[in-house]
């Protein structure tokens, strides 16, 4: 049971669950996803917003806030429940950090090869997201994330765009759902943030992944990379010549 806990926690969850129904018991709710403390995979760099909120900036509505936002560990819980067929055949990955939930689903349940227009059953998969994180406070990242084999079409000339217009489908598909739009970033991270070498097909197939990243609620509200969008840069003014 460890082993299959540490790939992915929601397969815990999910085995759990159903070992409890098995034996006539109630789901063991009390046992949250254990929280980790190492930095994961890939939006450290991106979650480390220490700017405070802004006056005037967009922000969730108050009417989309659940009165008791639910825990980091809780929300996984729920989303293991709600994609637990996926979630046994590791085709949707739930990993808790110390501030954030990532939920890696891998590509090829979503998309088509070379395209980034959800399959009829991904919409099915994505609604049952939308589900859970609707009415939540907390803001959510999500990132395509490609191999490294080389596109070049006339919709998508590199892996850069077929990455973004891939988060992009998938947070139109949240935002469909009912997730407030101004909770969600999308990000194309291309092929630049493999988990594993690309140097063989199964390699290949776990790097081609969209992955949602949901942080504390009070990150909410808050700007990736100013205090204020009018806030202009200051440049150093150069120091009078000498003679």
């Amino acid at each position: 049971m460890y082993s299959i806990s540490s790939l992915n926690e929601g397969k815990y969850r999910v085995m759990a669950d159903s070992m409890a129904a098995a034996f006539r018991g109630e789901p063991m709710r009390q046992m949250p996803i254990a929280p980790k403390t190492e930095e994961g995979i890939p939006s450290a760099d991106l979650i480390a917003m220490q700017n405070p909120p802004v006056a005037g900036e967009n922000a969730t509505p108050p009417s989309l806030l659940k009165q008791n936002p639910a825990a980091l560990a809780e929300i996984g819980d729920d989303i293991a429940r709600a994609m637990a067929p996926l979630v046994l055949k590791d085709e949707v990955i739930i990993r808790k950090h110390q501030n954030w939930l990532e939920v890696e689903i891998k590509n090829d349940v979503l998309f088509p090869s070379g395209s980034a227009t959800l399959t009829p059953s991904a919409t099915e998969i994505v609604k049952r997201l939308s589900s859970v994180l609707t009415g939540l406070p907390n803001p959510i990242f999500v990132e395509g994330h490609t191999d490294n084999v080389p596109i070049a079409s006339t919709i998508f000339p590199s892996n850069w765009e077929l990455s973004a217009a891939r988060a992009s489908a998938v947070i139109r598909l949240l935002a469909e759902g009912g997730v407030s739009p101004t909770q969600m970033t999308a990000l194309g991270l291309g092929e630049y943030r493999p988990t594993q070498s690309n140097d063989s097909t199964a390699g290949r197939a776990a790097n081609r992944r969209v992955l949602l990243a949901i942080l504390q609620p009070e990150r909410a509200g808050q700007s990736l990379y100013s205090q204020s969008r009018d806030t202009p840069l200051e440049i150093p003014k150069a120091p009078p010549p000498t003679r």
